[in-house]
Protein backbone atom coordinates (compact mmCIF):
# COMPACT_ATOMS: atom_id res chain seq x y z
CA UNK A 1 0.00 0.00 0.00
CA UNK A 2 1.42 3.37 -1.06
CA UNK A 3 0.19 6.47 0.72
CA UNK A 4 0.01 9.89 -0.93
CA UNK A 5 2.57 12.53 0.02
CA UNK A 6 2.04 14.51 3.19
CA UNK A 7 1.66 17.76 1.24
CA UNK A 8 -1.35 16.36 -0.63
CA UNK A 9 -3.33 15.42 2.50
CA UNK A 10 -2.04 17.29 5.60
CA UNK A 11 -5.42 17.04 7.39
CA UNK A 12 -5.57 13.28 6.90
CA UNK A 13 -2.08 12.84 8.28
CA UNK A 14 -2.96 15.03 11.27
CA UNK A 15 -6.01 12.81 11.87
CA UNK A 16 -3.75 9.76 11.55
CA UNK A 17 -1.43 11.16 14.22
CA UNK A 18 -4.40 11.88 16.48
CA UNK A 19 -5.65 8.32 15.98
CA UNK A 20 -2.20 6.85 16.69
CA UNK A 21 -1.90 8.96 19.84
CA UNK A 22 -5.34 7.81 21.02
CA UNK A 23 -4.54 4.19 20.20
CA UNK A 24 -1.20 4.40 22.04
CA UNK A 25 -2.73 6.07 25.11
CA UNK A 26 -5.59 3.57 25.17
CA UNK A 27 -3.30 0.59 24.67
CA UNK A 28 -0.84 1.65 27.36
CA UNK A 29 -3.57 2.32 29.93
CA UNK A 30 -5.37 -0.92 28.99
CA UNK A 31 -2.20 -2.97 29.53
CA UNK A 32 -1.49 -1.16 32.81
CA UNK A 33 -5.05 -1.90 33.95
CA UNK A 34 -4.64 -5.60 33.11
CA UNK A 35 -1.43 -5.71 35.17
CA UNK A 36 -3.33 -4.60 38.29
CA UNK A 37 -5.16 -7.95 38.24
CA UNK A 38 -1.86 -9.62 39.20
CA UNK A 39 -0.98 -7.19 41.97
CA UNK A 40 -0.92 -8.57 45.51
CA UNK A 41 -3.66 -7.39 47.82
CA UNK A 42 -4.10 -6.53 51.45
CA UNK A 43 -6.97 -5.41 53.64
CA UNK A 44 -7.52 -1.70 53.92
CA UNK A 45 -10.03 0.63 55.56
CA UNK A 46 -12.24 3.20 53.83
CA UNK A 47 -11.47 6.60 55.38
CA UNK A 48 -13.84 8.62 53.17
CA UNK A 49 -16.28 7.97 50.35
CA UNK A 50 -18.50 10.08 48.14
CA UNK A 51 -20.33 9.94 44.84
CA UNK A 52 -19.98 12.43 42.00
CA UNK A 53 -23.07 13.01 39.90
CA UNK A 54 -23.07 13.70 36.17
CA UNK A 55 -25.61 13.34 33.38
CA UNK A 56 -25.61 11.36 30.17
CA UNK A 57 -26.52 12.85 26.78
CA UNK A 58 -30.24 12.40 27.59
CA UNK A 59 -29.93 14.21 30.93
CA UNK A 60 -30.28 11.01 32.99
CA UNK A 61 -28.11 11.09 36.12
CA UNK A 62 -25.00 8.92 36.30
CA UNK A 63 -22.84 8.43 39.39
CA UNK A 64 -19.15 7.78 39.94
CA UNK A 65 -17.65 6.66 43.25
CA UNK A 66 -14.77 8.41 44.98
CA UNK A 67 -13.14 6.68 47.91
CA UNK A 68 -10.03 7.16 50.03
CA UNK A 69 -8.61 4.21 51.86
CA UNK A 70 -5.64 3.37 54.06
CA UNK A 71 -3.68 0.15 53.81
CA UNK A 72 -0.45 -1.25 55.15
CA UNK A 73 2.37 -2.98 53.29
CA UNK A 74 5.12 -4.17 55.59
CA UNK A 75 5.49 -1.52 58.27
CA UNK A 76 4.40 1.38 56.08
CA UNK A 77 0.84 2.77 56.02
CA UNK A 78 -0.31 4.19 52.69
CA UNK A 79 -3.36 6.15 51.61
CA UNK A 80 -4.94 5.69 48.20
CA UNK A 81 -7.91 7.06 46.32
CA UNK A 82 -8.00 5.04 43.12
CA UNK A 83 -11.07 2.90 42.60
CA UNK A 84 -9.94 1.67 39.19
CA UNK A 85 -6.64 1.92 37.30
CA UNK A 86 -5.87 4.69 34.85
CA UNK A 87 -7.04 8.29 34.83
CA UNK A 88 -9.81 9.14 37.32
CA UNK A 89 -12.10 9.75 34.35
CA UNK A 90 -11.82 6.03 33.48
CA UNK A 91 -13.95 5.06 36.48
CA UNK A 92 -17.23 3.27 35.91
CA UNK A 93 -20.46 5.24 35.82
CA UNK A 94 -23.55 3.80 37.49
CA UNK A 95 -27.27 4.55 37.22
CA UNK A 96 -27.70 4.91 41.01
CA UNK A 97 -25.69 6.40 43.84
CA UNK A 98 -25.71 3.28 46.10
CA UNK A 99 -24.62 1.10 43.20
CA UNK A 100 -21.72 3.46 42.46
CA UNK A 101 -20.46 3.23 46.04
CA UNK A 102 -20.50 -0.54 45.81
CA UNK A 103 -20.25 -0.96 49.57
CA UNK A 104 -17.44 1.59 49.95
CA UNK A 105 -18.69 3.11 53.17
CA UNK A 106 -16.50 5.03 55.59
CA UNK A 107 -15.00 2.78 58.26
CA UNK A 108 -15.54 -0.48 56.37
CA UNK A 109 -12.70 -2.74 55.38
CA UNK A 110 -11.87 -3.16 51.73
CA UNK A 111 -9.45 -5.14 49.63
CA UNK A 112 -6.64 -2.99 48.21
CA UNK A 113 -4.46 -4.11 45.32
CA UNK A 114 -1.01 -2.50 45.27
CA UNK A 115 1.95 -2.41 42.93
CA UNK A 116 4.66 -4.60 44.50
CA UNK A 117 7.37 -2.40 42.94
CA UNK A 118 5.75 0.82 44.19
CA UNK A 119 3.30 0.02 47.04
CA UNK A 120 2.05 3.61 47.12
CA UNK A 121 0.27 2.86 43.82
CA UNK A 122 -3.00 1.08 44.52
CA UNK A 123 -6.57 0.44 43.37
CA UNK A 124 -9.59 -1.02 45.11
CA UNK A 125 -11.04 -2.55 41.91
CA UNK A 126 -8.33 -4.07 39.71
CA UNK A 127 -8.53 -4.70 35.99
CA UNK A 128 -9.71 -2.66 33.04
CA UNK A 129 -13.04 -0.87 32.80
CA UNK A 130 -15.15 -0.40 29.69
CA UNK A 131 -13.47 2.99 29.22
CA UNK A 132 -10.06 1.36 28.79
CA UNK A 133 -11.38 -0.76 25.93
CA UNK A 134 -13.41 2.06 24.39
CA UNK A 135 -10.48 4.49 24.08
CA UNK A 136 -8.28 1.78 22.55
CA UNK A 137 -10.96 0.70 20.07
CA UNK A 138 -11.80 4.28 19.05
CA UNK A 139 -8.09 4.97 18.41
CA UNK A 140 -7.72 1.78 16.35
CA UNK A 141 -10.84 2.56 14.30
CA UNK A 142 -9.63 6.09 13.67
CA UNK A 143 -6.28 4.79 12.37
CA UNK A 144 -7.92 2.17 10.15
CA UNK A 145 -10.43 4.62 8.65
CA UNK A 146 -7.81 7.29 7.93
CA UNK A 147 -5.39 4.74 6.42
CA UNK A 148 -8.21 3.35 4.27
CA UNK A 149 -9.12 6.84 3.07
CA UNK A 150 -5.49 7.67 2.32
CA UNK A 151 -4.92 4.38 0.47
CA UNK A 152 -8.09 4.79 -1.60
CA UNK A 153 -7.37 8.45 -2.25
CA UNK A 154 -10.73 9.63 -0.88
CA UNK A 155 -11.05 13.00 0.85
Amino acid sequence: MTLPPLSAHPGDYLCLLLGLATLTFGGVTLLAAWRTRRWPHTDGRIVSSSVDEAADEDGKPLFQARASYEYQVGSTVYRGDRVSPGPHSFGRLFPSSPEALGGRIEGQTCRVYYDPRAPERSVSSPGPTLSHYAVTIVGALFVVIVLKDLALGTN
